[in-house]
């Protein structure tokens, strides 16, 4: 059956951490396959249609270049690669037992992944890690990383008595979670999914470009016919070449994605007045609830999207306002405290993300009392911290994508699966 990488099934990240570079440049080959990742490149920049831009053979020239001058892990900006995400992990439903040779269904904790789709230490019910190999295969179980496993048990609200977001490692979540995910996975690995153990209905953009046999590049051929490049286009235009396309590339095909998704920016990272009408789309409408009394429009906008909000607030100039006096503020404060935004706060599951993200929120804040929460104080400036944590942060974006996939899997709770 030979080596091959399994995917958390949230994360979309390798129990060996995630990929190992940007894009291979060792033989030829990969060297061919660069030329025709930059000139794919070159051409969507072409159709573009940006008189600033060069010539599109010097374009694909220019992004040789700077495909080649990427470099590896050790220099990138967004890479966190201290395997955060692979300690420990949860696997549900049917692995083979190498100690028992036999397939056995159930919830286990397990860490340390190896090459073959397993796990060489599982938790045992006294507490205490056991050497037992827990081999995932054919797509019959699923795995979750420690952060994301956390993140789905305190995002996820599904109306199920036996799912108690608060149950830690409750081992009835999970068999209720298989339990829903069970018939929509695949029954054998696919060209598309190999052994990832993902669930097949589930929208993971880019990152799904990143699945195969191993994880150990990001910058591909799939990957390029899906990105956009208007953080390319933009430096390109501005003159920028070489390694100062680097920030570009690593934007524009989402290397945020393998950041761990637990650092928050610091007041200091802010990138000036938020500009929100960028998240504005140009085809919305809200004349069914214009007629309702604002109390009840805020109280519905807290649990809208934040760009779903900013589309209401575009259809007319009183509710514009909104997004520039106190009451934005004050729907921001509601949204991250019970709203749409409630993944922006630090989740208590996570062993020490509380008390390390308290500084960094508070540098938001003045004069903080010990143990106060910033987003309770009357000054945290809502507006700035969205703003920075959607625009700049790498974290955040990577936080914000795990978010949008448990509501993918909320949404489906009581759907019916494709048939496979």
């Amino acid at each position: 059956m030979g080596c091959f990488d399994i995917f958390c099934m949230l994360s979309g990240v390798s129990s060996s951490g995630g990929p190992g570079g940007f894009f291979e440049v060792e033989n030829e080959y990969s060297e061919r396959d660069k030329r025709k990742v930059a000139s794919r490149l070159a051409t969507k920049l072409s159709d573009a249609g940006n008189p600033e831009l060069p010539p599109e053979q010097e374009l694909v020239a220019i992004l040789e270049q700077a495909l080649t001058d990427l470099g590896d892990w050790d220099t990138g900006i967004y890479i966190d690669h201290d395997c955060r995400w692979c300690q420990e992990v949860v696997v549900v439903g049917t692995v083979r037992d190498h100690t028992s040779h036999q397939d056995v269904t159930g919830v286990r904790i397990c860490r340390w992944g190896d090459s073959y789709g397993g796990f060489d230490e599982m938790l045992g019910g006294d507490g205490e890690w056991i050497s037992e190999l827990t081999q995932v295969y054919e797509n019959r179980a699923v795995f979750m990383d420690r952060r994301a496993r956390y993140y789905l048990q305190s995002w996820l609200v599904v109306p199920h008595a036996a799912v108690d977001a608060q149950s830690g490692t409750s081992r009835e979540f999970w068999e209720v979670f298989f339990d829903k995910v069970k018939p929509r996975l695949p029954l054998r690995p696919t060209a598309d999914h190999w052994y990832t153990s993902t669930h097949p209905d589930l929208d993971m953009g880019l990152m799904s470009t990143t699945w195969g046999q191993f994880q150990d590049h990001t910058i591909n051929k799939s990957s390029v016919e899906l990105v956009t490049v208007p953080t390319l286009e933009q430096a390109i235009s501005q003159g920028l070449r070489g390694d100062g396309l680097r920030s570009a590339l690593l934007e524009d095909f989402h290397m945020w994605m393998f950041e761990g998704p637990d650092s928050w920016p610091t007041r200091a990272e802010s990138v000036g007045p938020p500009l929100f009408n960028k998240f504005v789309s140009e085809h919305s409408s809200s004349r069914g609830i214009l007629p309702l009394p604002l109390e009840v429009v805020l109280e519905i906008l807290v649990y809208t999207s934040l760009s779903d909000t900013l589309n209401f607030t575009s259809t007319c100039k009183y509710l514009r306002r909104l997004t520039y006096d106190e009451t934005f503020a004050m729907i921001l404060r509601r949204m991250i405290s019970d709203g749409s935004l409630c993944w922006l706060r630090p989740c208590s599951l996570v062993s020490g993300e509380l008390e390390n993200a308290q500084p960094i929120l508070a540098s938001w804040v003045h004069d903080l009392g010990d143990g106060e929460d910033p987003f309770r104080t009357s000054d945290f400036p809502f507006p700035a911290f969205v703003y920075t944590c959607f625009v700049k942060s790498a974290s955040m974006k990577s936080r914000r994508r795990i978010y949008d996939v448990v509501k993918q899997l909320e949404a489906q709770w009581g759907e019916q699966p494709k048939q496979v």
